[in-house]
């Protein structure tokens, strides 16, 4: 503790502006050409959503532009191929999230998912598709708050914090086109796609940030055989694109710790029946965020020693320090077949939603949610099946520096899906899981603020007296017995010849008068 005549500095608060999702239900009525054969099953549908383009207008409301691409998959009567139909719904949706604070950083994180898809044929020609997907939506401020300057005829009580004093973060849109040589003579259709972002480097110079990083693209697509309607073969592939971006953060040199990610807001995969050539083209954002310890003497509390003195004081939750998080961890899970023997795999898949994250020890949080798994497969007598399958998970991951304060920006995402083919004839699937994100370490402080002396109050004391004794318990210190006597710390301090101002007192104590 530290008694100063003035209260200098800023602190950096973090505050949780919106945290919540929106939903959009997605309807189809759809007829198939005359050049896909009719249905006779189903086999499954999916459906995959992405975000355009996001915008916060005024202070109050997000503007999300998105589409949600449609698969369904089936089967034609006396024919083990297996057709795609693919269709496009698009939406836009205005999320009223409450007032933000004026002149603060403000930073919004979206993902979105499927919630349900119900697909049944009403004909042979013609299909209804009526589902619902979430997107994610947390919102978070940053601002600097700058300390009340407080009278210099007061006495002070500070504390020292070692905090953010600045935090500077800036974002990038790009796209990217690439094109993935499969090897396949011709690809009929995509049947599932996939896109994992990581950072791999970042490099900090004087007022500018160097992102490097890729982006791991899966999908699952159909062989194209010349005069054959449908798919036999399915293959899948994995391909890394390499991404990198500079960024300007006016204000930032080598001394800044930082943390950055990139977040893949739209993939689209092409194909072509001519050839194994699959061109991607992919929206993705980059954030970074920068910042540097200062240590900031925050007012906790005061008194006047000559008049009556009122205060308020007001919380702040000040950001210390931004870290990353990046684990890795696998999960299984058996899907079966209704009693039928599975002989092969065509593709597999799993996805991570519902995810929460709780502090759990001090330096530990535990993470849980929900694993969909999906599997399309062959079974004995060579007729194509879908398998799904949900089941619960939960970790406890150690990260250093987490208290109960700490706020957390958590995602899971499933980076790579494995399969094996028990004797029993079922399918055991394996699901290789990252968790990243940023632990933000935040301190709740209370500070002094709105500070009144009332110079018609002065304060009564016993004039008649140069010294006084008092007998601590051991339950106060030099401040404490200043502010009840109407003293200064400094007096006490040097009458008593006592060091440590924050040291619990005993015995009897000299108060001088000032």
């Amino acid at each position: 503790m530290e008694e100063l005549r003035r209260s200098v500095g800023a602190v950096c608060v973090s505050e949780t502006v919106y945290d919540g999702q929106a939903e959009q239900g997605v309807e189809l009525d759809y007829v198939l050409p005359d050049y896909y054969p009719e249905i006779f099953r189903i086999l499954c549908c999916r459906l995959t959503p992405r975000i355009m383009a996001y915008s916060l207008v005024g202070d109050s409301k997000l503007m999300i532009d998105g589409n949600v691409d449609i698969r369904v998959m089936y089967l034609a009567e006396d024919s083990n191929a297996v057709h795609c139909i693919e269709q496009r719904y698009t939406y836009s949706k205005t999320v009223d999230i409450g007032k933000t604070a004026a002149g603060s950083d403000i930073r919004v994180k979206l993902s979105s998912r499927a919630d349900y898809c119900n697909c049944r044929a009403v004909s042979g020609r013609r299909i209804d598709v009526r589902g619902a997907i979430s997107t994610k939506i947390h919102i978070t401020s940053v601002r600097s708050v700058a300390l009340p300057v407080m009278p210099d005829d007061i006495q002070i009580k500070s504390a020292e914090l070692l905090c953010c004093g600045n935090i500077v973060s800036a974002d990038k849109q790009f796209t990217v086109r690439e094109e993935i040589e499969t090897g396949a003579s011709g690809i009929c259709c995509i049947m599932r796609t996939n896109a994992i972002p990581k950072v791999n480097e970042v490099r900090i110079i004087a007022d500018k940030a160097v992102i490097k990083g890729q982006v791991t693209v899966s999908a699952a697509y159909g062989i194209y055989k010349e005069g054959e309607q449908g798919c036999i073969e399915i293959e899948r592939m994995t391909a890394d694109i390499p991404v990198s971006q500079i960024i300007e953060l006016t204000g930032i040199d080598e001394e800044h710790s930082y943390t950055a990610d990139i977040d893949v807001l739209n993939c689209e995969l092409g194909c072509s029946n001519e050839n194994g050539i699959i061109t991607c083209n992919m929206l993705a954002v980059c954030r970074i965020s920068c910042c540097k310890e200062a240590v900031v003497s925050v007012p906790v509390d005061l008194f006047s020693t000559e008049f009556e003195t009122e205060h308020t004081m007001k919380q702040l939750r000040a950001v210390k320090s931004c870290n990353d998080l990046s684990r890795q961890f696998t999960q299984k899970a058996v899907l079966t077949s209704d009693g039928n023997h599975i002989e092969a795999v065509l593709d597999c898949s799993a996805e991570v939603y519902n995810v929460s994250c709780t502090p759990a020890d001090d330096d530990s949080i535990k993470i849980s949610g929900v694993i969909g798994y999906q599997a399309m497969c062959r079974n004995s007598d060579g007729v194509p099946c879908w398998l799904e399958k949900q089941e619960s998970f939960e970790q406890i991951v150690s990260v250093e520096r987490t208290t109960k304060d700490s706020a957390m920006d958590i995602s899971v995402v499933c980076i790579d899906t494995d399969h094996s083919i028990r004797p029993d004839g079922t399918v055991e699937l394996t699901a290789m899981t990252e968790v990243s994100g940023v632990i933000t370490d935040t301190e709740v402080v209370a500070v002094t603020d709105n500070v009144t002396i009332h110079e018609d109050r002065p304060r009564k004391l016993d004039s008649g007296y140069a010294l006084r004794i008092c007998y601590a318990d051991g339950n106060e210190s030099s401040w404490d017995i200043a502010k009840r006597y109407g003293t200064s710390v400094e007096a006490i301090l040097s009458e008593n010849d006592i060091a440590d101002r924050d040291e619990a007192l005993t015995g009897m104590v000299l108060i001088p008068t000032v």
